[in-house]
């Protein structure tokens, strides 16, 4: 009856462990996916003029694992401009904040990776 007890506890612990991990690992591919979108975004908006960069403004929008657009998409992706940065007209900040699905282990919250750069037009002489 004891040596039930002690593999009762033995096998309480490993469980809670084997928990713990696959939380873990859940966490790291959700946190890697954001960054990933997050990145995309800033790389897709590198390729446009920035006169049109208004048009990636968005707050809190639906996105799939891959970034596209679907009102079932577990991401959530926020795209901020700021025109004129330090008085410069050609300097211009893109920041894509994307936060991930919640999670067991903190059900309440979600993870958050934000990526910013700041992008330029160069004067020809």
């Amino acid at each position: 009856m004891v040596a039930l007890a002690i593999l009762a506890l033995g096998m309480a612990g490993v469980y809670r462990v084997l928990l713990m991990a696959m939380q873990s690992r859940q966490a790291a591919q959700y946190h890697y996916t954001a960054a990933i979108i997050a990145n995309n975004r800033v790389e897709f908006a590198k390729n446009l003029p920035l006169g049109n960069m208004g048009l990636l403004v968005e707050s809190w929008v639906a996105v799939d694992e891959l970034g596209l657009t679907d009102i079932n998409g577990d991401f959530r992706r926020s795209t901020t401009i700021e025109n004129t940065l330090h008085g410069d007209p050609d300097l211009t900040r893109i920041a894509v904040t994307v936060w991930s699905p919640t999670f067991i282990r903190s059900a309440t919250n979600r993870l958050s990776v934000t990526v910013s750069t700041i992008l330029t037009t160069y004067n020809s002489p």
